[in-house]
């Protein structure tokens, strides 16, 4: 420590990290001094040569800094990798990973706070390999087929399951948005020559237990509710709520009302 303060003492206050960087900030600062110079010296000056030759070899200086900085680094990482991950498994694999950027996952990732992403190698495919452990997605928005490989042919049997099984989903939710937005945007053509006398917004947050719990599970999982709202001769429809006892919405509905004594909520 008595040295550090004679240390200090001699470079003015600075401190150790300052003084050992402190050659390198000038070494970057010399190309734009130097640039400067040759900017505001003429070109048939004797010394124009000499300014050209000492600017580009700062240049080529700094680059060879720049190259020796972002080596040290990739091997600070490398070595913190080795200390801090493990690449054994249990598998035959010689595959390892490194990122460009800061990575953080475990066995278990969230997507979208209700799905999860089981994250663990990288498979790379040139042709569908021909055994009952793999299978491929073809997808609109990429040309080339998705290959996914499992381990065991159950688990193979439950992927293409659970794919099918969404993608029957998606459809039929697809379908009934579709139908809901149509239906949402009717208009009572009976009044299309009257103006409005006012606008109804009617806000539909949630139901609860639309059926008794002792009902069966097969009941249960074929309940799709939606809430139907009737003004005047106007019927509109909320979306549909795919298996659920418990339905929210929470969703808005507008009409226009032309006759309070007739416009009635049914």
């Amino acid at each position: 420590r008595s040295y550090l303060n004679i240390f200090q003492n001699k470079t003015g206050g600075l401190s150790l990290n300052g003084f050992l960087t402190k050659p390198i900030q000038r070494v970057t600062r010399y190309p734009l001094l130097i640039e400067k110079i040759l900017k505001h010296t003429i070109l048939n000056h004797p010394g124009y040569r000499y300014i050209q030759q000492a600017y580009g070899c700062t240049r080529q200086l700094n680059e060879q800094i720049n190259k020796q900085i972002c080596e040290q680094e990739n091997s600070l990482r490398l070595d913190w990798l080795q200390q801090h991950v493990i690449l054994n498994t249990d598998e035959n694999s010689t595959d390892r990973y490194v990122f460009d950027e800061l990575i953080k996952f475990n066995s278990i990732t969230r997507f979208n706070k209700q799905r999860q992403l089981l994250l663990h190698a990288i498979i790379v495919a040139n042709e569908i390999p021909n055994d009952q452990l793999s299978f491929s997605i073809i997808m609109k928005i990429n040309e080339k087929p998705l290959i996914l490989k499992s381990q065991h042919t159950n688990i193979h049997t439950l992927w293409v399951r659970a794919i099918n099984n969404a993608l029957e989903e998606y459809q039929v939710t697809e379908k009934l948005i579709l139908t809901d937005k149509s239906l949402l945007t009717v208009t009572n053509h009976e009044h299309d020559s009257q103006a409005a006398v006012a606008h109804f917004v009617l806000v539909i947050l949630e139901a609860r237990d639309l059926i008794s719990p002792t009902t069966t599970v097969e009941r249960h999982r074929s309940l799709n509710p939606y809430c139907e709202i009737t003004v005047g001769s106007l019927t509109l429809k909320t979306p549909f709520m795919k298996r659920t006892n418990n339905p929210k919405w929470n969703t808005s509905i507008q009409f226009s009302l032309y006759d309070f004594a007739k416009d009635i909520i049914h």
